[in-house]
C-alpha cells in the first residue's frame, strides 16, 4: 500500500464493461466501509514506502538452535561457536564454517572451530580435544556393583544423582564418569533449571584442589556439560557445587578406590550423675577423623541400654560445620528397675567414613512426681 506525507493514498481501480447499477442501500454500505478504512488505518510515514510483512515460523521446536533453525546454521559462517554456545545451543548442535571442525579448548572447555588440517597438531600439543557427540544412556546399577566399578575404573558409572531446590526451580542433576575418545571425563547432566541461564560448577576437595566450570542451560532448563580430565583426579572425596549466582547446592562424590576414613566420636564427660526427672539434659561432643578432619552435617544418636525406648535411641542430633553437636532431651525414667541407665553417642557411618562410638556414661534419674516414663 503506498503512502505519502502522512496521508494515506488509496487507489481503487474498478474495471467494468458496460453499465453498472447499484441499489441505494448497497451504495450507502459501500461508502461507510470506505470511510471507515480511511479513518482507522494506522499507517503513517514521512516518505513513500511499503509495509513489510515478515514470514512466521515456529521456534519452539527440537530443530531450533538458539534463535535460528538448525538447518539455517549449516551454511552460516558468521556466528562464532562460543556465541552459539552462549545463546543456548548444545555442543553437539554447534555449527562451523565449511572446512572447519568443532573442538574443545583444553584451557577452558569452550568450543572452537579450527581448520581440519590443524586438528591433529592442536590435539598433540594439548591445545584442543576433538568432540564427539557425548550424550550417553546411563543404565542404573546397584550400589555394590557401582562401588566395584569405581574401584577398577569402569566408565559410565553414576557418581551421584540428586534433586534439590535452587531459587524458584527444582532441578535434578546426575554426575557420571565417562570417557571421550579414550580420555577420562565427568559428565554433568540435569533438568529443571531456569532456561537459558548460566550455571557455575565448582569442584573442590579438602586438599586445595579447585576447578571452576561454566555452562548454560538450554531453552527447557536442561544441562549437559562434559568435563575432560587432562590429568587423572586423585582418588578421594570431592565436593561439586552448582550455582545459578542466586543460590547454590553442593553434592559430594567419591572418585576412585579410596579407603573409608576411620572416625572418632566424643561425648563430653558426664560423670556418674543424678539428674532430676522432667528437666532437660544436654549431650555434647564432636566428631572427626583420625587425621583430625572435622565431619559436618551428619546425624548423631544418643543410645541407652535400658528397656525403654525399644530401639534404644534416646535422642538424635546433628553435627555443625565444626563437627560439634549438642543434643537436648527431657530427663525421664528410661529404666524403672533402678532409675539408672548407661548411655553413649553413636555415629552410624557412611560410604566415606567408618562408624564411631563414644565412651559410656551412667545417668541416674531422680524421679519427681511428674517425671515421665518412656
Amino acid at each position: 500500500i503506498p503512502f505519502v506525507n502522512k496521508k494515506l493514498v488509496l487507489k481503487i481501480l474498478i474495471w467494468f464493461d458496460g453499465g453498472i447499477s447499484m441499489r441505494p442501500e448497497i451504495l450507502l454500505l459501500f461508502t461507510i466501509g470506505l470511510l471507515g478504512l480511511l479513518l482507522y488505518t494506522p499507517v503513517y510515514a514521512e516518505n513513500l514506502g511499503l509495509i513489510e510483512i515478515k514470514k512466521w515460523r515456529m521456534i519452539n521446536s527440537p530443530e531450533v538452535c538458539g534463535d535460528k533453525l538448525c538447518e539455517e546454521l549449516e551454511g552460516d559462517s558468521g556466528i562464532p561457536p562460543l556465541k552459539q554456545f552462549n545463546e543456548g545451543i548444545s555442543l553437539e548442535k554447534i555449527r562451523c564454517k565449511q572446512g572447519f571442525e568443532l573442538v574443545l579448548k583444553t584451557s577452558n572447555n569452550h568450543p572452537a572451530c579450527v581448520k581440519e588440517s590443524s586438528i591433529e597438531i592442536l590435539v598433540q600439543r594439548g591445545w584442543a580435544t576433538v568432540l564427539d557427540i557425548i550424550i550417553k544412556q546411563h543404565i542404573p546399577v546397584d550400589a555394590e556393583s557401582a562401588e566395584k566399578a569405581r574401584q577398577i575404573g569402569i566408565k559410565g558409572v553414576v557418581l551421584a544423582s540428586e534433586s534439590f531446590v535452587m531459587d524458584e526451580n527444582n532441578p535434578t542433576v546426575t554426575i557420571t564418569s565417562s570417557d571421550i575418545n579414550g580420555q577420562d571425563a565427568i559428565i554433568f547432566e540435569g533438568s529443571g533449571f531456569r532456561g537459558f541461564h548460566v550455571i557455575d560448577v565448582i569442584v573442590t576437595n579438602d586438599f586445595g584442589f579447585e576447578v571452576e566450570l561454566e555452562t548454560k542451560t538450554g531453552m527447557e532448563g536442561t544441562l549437559h556439560m562434559p568435563w575432560l580430565l587432562y590429568e587423572s583426579l586423585a582418588p578421594g572425596i570431592y565436593n561439586v557445587e552448582f550455582s545459578d549466582r542466586v543460590s547454590s547446592h553442593e553434592i559430594t562424590i567419591k572418585i576412585g578406590n579410596i579407603q573409608i576414613e576411620k572416625t572418632k566420636l566424643r561425648l563430653n564427660d558426664i560423670t556418674t550423675s543424678t539428674f532430676n526427672g522432667g528437666y532437660p539434659i544436654g549431650f555434647s561432643g564432636n566428631l572427626f577423623t583420625e587425621s583430625g578432619k572435622i565431619i559436618a552435617d551428619v546425624e548423631i544418636l544418643i543410645i541407652g541400654d535400658g528397656p525403654c525406648p525399644s530401639d534404644g535411641i534416646i535422642a538424635k542430633g546433628q553435627t555443625d560445620k565444626r563437627g560439634r553437636y549438642r543434643i537436648m532431651v527431657e530427663t525421664m525414667i528410661w529404666d524403672p528397675t533402678d532409675n539408672m541407665i548407661k548411655i553413649h553417642a553413636e555415629y552410624l557411618g557412611d560410604e566415606f567414613y567408618s562408624p564411631a562410638y563414644s565412651q559410656d556414661e551412667v545417668i541416674i534419674v531422680y524421679p519427681n512426681k511428674d517425671t515421665k516414663s518412656c
